[in-house]
Parts: structure tokens; sequence; C-alpha cells
């Protein structure tokens, strides 16, 4: 395992949000689970964004009292990674079990369905983490200008990390559209973390997103 500070015993609780439909947010948080576990930390993967059918129970079985949270978990034998489905449950009935989960874990990543309704921003502002994602076609990057401008107003100082999805040209260039949005009506512009222009590239980008966040736990620790 390798050698790291030992961080407080509540996990580091990361949301994975789409300022759009159809972008890759599970997949990403899969593959920050996936990263964690290669870090040798624990991971729970908590499925929120993908409403396919699930083999064991879901969160929504829970709440309807027909399981029990641990019926809901299953674990990857590659990866030692586990996942619960939220099934048909809304987001905003389920924040109480999310909050209950980020007890035990190292890590608690949370795909989110897309949107911005007041359950995304109660459960942003919950989160150690966000990263959002948005898509670079067109003016389509100006629905994560209102989810951060709808995050801020609840917390100013809420930065979530950015992810570009689509061709790198286009990214670069609604980036820097959402950037001066952002600087002229919000300010404190925010960084570009990574762009996504296909699901394989998901994994480096999960690395590199941990190992950031693994280094600013160590340095807000020693400080």
């Amino acid at each position: 395992m390798p050698n790291r500070l030992q961080r407080e015993t509540r996990a580091r609780l990361i949301c994975v949000l789409a300022a759009n439909p159809d972008l890759p947010v599970a997949n990403s948080a899969l593959t920050l689970a996936r990263a964690a576990r290669k870090n040798g930390e624990s991971a729970l993967f908590v499925n929120c964004a993908d409403l396919a059918a699930s083999e064991t129970s879901t969160l929504s079985d829970v709440l309807m009292g027909e399981a029990q949270i641990g019926d809901t978990k299953t674990i990857c034998a590659q990866t030692g990674v586990i996942t619960i489905n939220a099934g048909n449950a809304k987001l905003d009935d389920m924040l109480g079990i999310l909050a209950a989960l980020s007890l035990s874990y190292d890590n608690v990543i949370i795909a989110a369905p897309s949107g911005c309704t007041p359950a995304h921003v109660r459960l942003a502002v919950a989160a150690d983490v966000n990263v959002l994602h948005f898509d670079s076609r067109g003016d389509k990057f100006m629905r994560a200008y209102w989810m951060l401008d709808a995050m801020r107003a609840r917390c100013a100082a809420l930065d979530p990390m950015l992810i570009a999805c689509g061709p790198k040209t286009d990214a670069m260039e609604a980036y820097d559209m959402l950037r001066e949005t952002i600087r002229e009506f919000l300010g404190a512009p925010l960084p570009l973390s990574a762009i996504i222009s296909h699901i394989g590239m998901a994994d480096g980008v999960a690395a590199h997103i941990l190992s950031g966040l693994n280094q600013a736990d160590e340095a807000r620790l020693r400080a």
C-alpha cells in the first residue's frame, strides 16, 4: 500500500456532476474509484446517474423499505471497488443515505444525474470535492456557468474541478468563453482540469485528479 498521511475518519466525499445530459459522469466516477483503489484506498461508487437495470437492490428499494443498505452493495473482484446503484430514487430523497455512507470509506464518489436542482446544490456544498463536466459543443457550456452561479449563491467559495467533454479544439474554445463569463459575472474563474474527448481517456484523467487531491490532503494535514 502506498505511504500516505492518515486522513480524518470521515470519507472524502467526491461529487461528479454533469451540466448537460449524456455526459460520462458515471464512467468518470467509476474510474476515480478504481484509481483510489490502485492507490490503496477504499472506494465506494454510488451511481445516481445511470438508470440501467440493476441485478441487486437499489437505493430506491431502501427508501421504499424493501431492502437494507447492505443489500445494495456489490464488489468488483478485480478492482475492489464497491458499487451501489440508486435505481429511480430522486436525488433529494437520497441525501440522508449518502451522508450516512460517507462515514465508512476513504472515498465516496457519487455520479449525480444531470441537472441543477436544489438537491444538486446541497450535495455539492456538502462534498469535499466537486467535478463538473460540461458539453463543449456550441453554447452548451453556459449550463456549467448557471450551475456554478447556483452553487456559489449557496457557498461563495465553492470551486468545482472543470472537465470539458468534446474534441480538444472545441473544448478549449468553450472553456475560454466559460472562463471569461465566470470572470465577468462571478469572479474567480476556474482552471480547466481535463478534457475528455472519448470515454477511454477517463482512466488517465481520474488518476491525475486523484493524485492532485491526495497532494492537497497531505499539504492540508501538514499545515
